[in-house]
């Protein structure tokens, strides 16, 4: 009986240091990890780097070297086994926000790829559109852009990215084209949509058929919107199946009313 009213009175106490414990390790726990002692600003931005890319994502599309000093060091241990995902994120964040301030460029990047794991899509585009503006040009980081400011309603943006894109790369790319036409699409510009269709759209191949049907549907011309269905149909290469798939999928878009 005595030993049990001993630890009944304990354990208050052990919470309430179990409380401290914890809110001081948010306070300063990823400080201590992500300034290791002696750190260069370098071995900071290579063991983001490693750690981010170990949690998978468009980290793993860049190819960088990472040293083994770098992946055995005590501090990307410690996060690379730390049980809390969202903490190590948080962390390797708020470093890549530091070390930008500092004048490395590439922890932009990588400060994105980290917001989009945390789920911060709109932080995640703000640091992207930063990015392709003062970088060397490289198609993927302009269709996950485009793949950001979709995802968060932003068509203006959308629109201005995608003729960007096409400005610095004028090959006609399926992706790009189809960000642009639903750009112009959500923001009312149909027949500015349509235009870019028949100017750009060879790379859609019979698709670009249904999607200047879907333009036309959404301004009432039905008949109209019959013909280029069955111009996609009767397209060499069409299979019908996929040409109904795509046009459920186009369907679903919800356009604004024609004026």
């Amino acid at each position: 009986m005595k030993k049990a009213r001993i630890k009944s009175l304990l354990l208050p106490i052990l919470l309430v240091l179990a409380a401290l414990a914890a809110g001081t390790w948010g306070l300063f726990g990823s400080h201590l990890f992500s300034r290791g002692s002696g750190d260069s600003p370098e071995d900071r931005f290579l063991r983001a780097v490693y750690l981010l890319q170990r949690l998978g994502g468009p980290a793993t599309e860049e190819t960088l070297p990472i040293p083994r000093r770098i992946r055995i060091s005590d501090a990307a241990e410690s996060l690379a086994h730390h049980p809390d995902t969202i903490f190590v994120l948080r962390t390797l964040a708020n470093d890549l926000t530091a070390l930008a301030t500092e004048g490395m460029e590439q922890a932009v990047l990588f400060e994105a790829y980290a917001r989009i794991a945390l789920g911060e899509t709109r932080a995640a585009g703000d640091l992207l559109t930063r990015y392709v503006a003062e970088q060397p040009y490289e198609e993927r980081h302009y269709a996950r852009l485009c793949s950001l400011l979709e995802e968060t309603g932003n068509y203006q943006d959308l629109l201005l990215i995608s003729l960007e894109w096409r400005d610095r790369d004028p090959v006609c790319r399926e992706n790009r084209l189809i960000f642009t036409w639903l750009a112009l699409c959500r923001t009312g510009r149909f027949p500015e949509a349509v235009r870019i269709l028949k100017r750009e759209g060879a790379c859609l191949d019979w698709r670009r058929y249904l999607y200047a049907a879907r333009v036309s549907l959404a301004t009432g011309r039905t008949e109209e919107t019959n013909r280029l269905r069955a111009l996609a149909q009767d397209s060499a290469g069409a299979r019908p199946e996929a040409v109904e798939a795509l046009w459920q999928r186009l369907l679903q878009l919800d356009l604004p009313a024609s004026p």
